[in-house]
């Protein structure tokens, strides 16, 4: 019983560094800032120098600037860095 309980906390920590190593790679990629802008590029678009994530959906980015518009209303927003969590539930 104890050797089952050591294999999956294993696998939950390869899980986690594998999710990790991946995420933080992508965030830096520029393919995923063109593919995150292709979803609605008229109404928002964000860029972005850094970011990386601690942690499953979390994200810290570093020089971001993004803009978009709402009806007639055209907003930009420019900031060092920015933080953003997804909450599933």
């Amino acid at each position: 019983m104890k050797s089952l309980l050591t294999r999956i906390v294993r696998i939950l920590i390869i899980i986690q560094i594998s999710y990790l190593v991946l995420i933080n790679i992508a965030l830096n990629l520029p393919l995923t800032q063109t593919l995150l802008n292709r979803i609605d590029p008229e109404i928002f678009v964000v860029t972005w120098e850094r970011a990386w994530s601690p942690y499953p959906f979390r994200v810290h980015a570093y020089g971001v600037l993004t803009n978009g518009q709402a009806g007639s209303l055209q907003w930009q927003v420019t900031g060092s860095k920015a933080s953003a969590s997804i909450a599933l539930f």
